[in-house]
This record gives C-alpha cells, structure tokens and sequence, in this order.
C-alpha cells in the first residue's frame, strides 16, 4: 500500500501539504483553526442497482503526535476519546489534486450532544489531503460491498464573535 509522504512526516504541521485557507473549502474569515487530526480508515461502498454508493467513513483519529485521540463515522461524525463530538454537513467540494482521492470539503458543524471537551463549540470541518477512498471502478454485483483504504487530515475552526 502507497502512504502519503504527510504520513512519513509525522513532525511537520498537518496542513503543511495544503493551503486550505485558500481553496474554496476554507470556512469564513471569523473562523479560527482550533485543532488538526489526521484519519486513517476506510470509505464504505455498497453496490445498489449495479453502481457504487457511498455508505460511511470509518477512520480512527490521530493527533500530531501520532497518538489515537477518536474516531469518524457515519453521520458524518467525529468523537473523541475526551467524550466530545461533532456532526457536519457538507457546505463546499473542492476536487482533490490528482482526481484520484475523495475530495475536499467543508462541512458546517451540527452541535449535538456532547460532553465537554475539544469539539464543543465548532463550527466548520474541513477535510485536506486526502489520499485513496474513491469508490472502484467499473460495474459491481448489487448487495455487494468494499471498504476502500483511505488517510485525510481534519481541520476543526469555532467562529470567534
């Protein structure tokens, strides 16, 4: 399996291999960057009606150091180990360089329960060098499912007053 070199490089800053504040995915200019998580997993397919369908991510969440802080799920939602969580919808789509990763986005944050700790109060995600996770090509057999190999980092922003 190929990884991405920001993998290789687990000392450099995440964001260090994309200028997400420049794409169209950047969240509004109040926002403010608040935490950086790179995900490891998988995107779930489900072959419906002969074509691929996107059904959840499912990616563990690991910190600058490489610790594991959470997970990401279908929702999309992203929980950590400090009892906080953080759904989202997505806003903006920015194809990945290549066109050969699932793309870019940003989705605004939907506050739900939540204990306290490093989700509570966002309100934008974006998601940035992304590498695999594209549905496969070509026909499938319905009922049929695949867990493709993914990694992206998140960027979580609160909105500052």
């Amino acid at each position: 399996m190929k990884l991405r070199p920001l993998l290789l490089c687990a000392a450099l800053p995440f964001a260090a291999a994309a200028s997400p504040d420049a794409l169209p995915t950047a969240p509004p200019a109040d926002a403010r960057l608040a935490l950086t998580l790179a995900a490891r997993g998988v995107q779930i397919y489900e072959c419906r009606e002969q074509a691929w369908a996107f059904v959840a991510p499912e990616a563990v969440l690991h910190d600058a150091q490489d610790r594991v802080v959470g997970t990401h799920g279908a929702g999309p939602v992203w929980q950590l180990t400090d009892g906080s969580r953080v759904g989202g919808s997505v806003r903006a789509r920015f194809e990945a360089p290549g066109g050969r990763e699932i793309p870019w986005l940003l989705l605004t944050a939907q506050a739900g329960p939540s204990a306290p700790g490093s989700l509570v109060g966002i309100s934008y995600i974006q998601r940035v060098n992304t590498w695999g996770g594209l549905a496969p090509a070509g026909a499938c057999v319905n009922q049929q499912s695949v867990r493709v190999a993914y990694t992206a980092d998140y960027l979580f922003y609160r909105s500052q007053p």
